[in-house]
């Protein structure tokens, strides 16, 4: 079982997550791909479910049940959302295959980026 330390890394390093990947969600299909149609806050929760419904993948299923090293089991699990939240946009979105493989990639990539970022210069999730 988690501890209650990895527990609250976990809702730092989602809701984080959320906010960068709803915010370039947002942003592509509005200025990127130029979509009007899909509402707001359709958009709003495509960004927050997806990341939200993935991302105890990342953290505590992959890690527990393969007993990998810890890069082994983030490229697997990584690769593992990005295709389910890509299907996600597709069905909930109705975006064509190509930007919603886009849309995941982007959107992961950022948030991926931004953390290994923050963790760089030393900004910690732990509280």
């Amino acid at each position: 079982m988690p501890s209650i330390a990895y527990v609250h890394k976990f809702i730092s390093i989602a809701s984080f997550s959320v906010l960068v990947e709803t915010t370039i969600l947002f942003f592509l299909v509005r200025y990127v791909f130029k979509d009007k149609e899909i509402s707001s806050l359709r958009l709003l929760f495509a960004g927050m479910f997806a990341t939200y419904a993935t991302n105890p993948y990342v953290m505590f299923i992959f890690p527990r049940i393969t007993k990998w090293p810890y890069n082994t089991s983030l490229m697997v699990s990584e690769t593992f959302v990005f295709f389910i939240e890509a299907l996600f946009y597709r069905m909930v979105l109705k975006t064509s295959w190509k930007v919603s493989f886009l849309l995941s990639l982007i959107c992961n990539f950022s948030s991926w980026y931004l953390t290994f970022l923050l963790r760089t210069h030393g900004v910690s999730f732990d509280w």
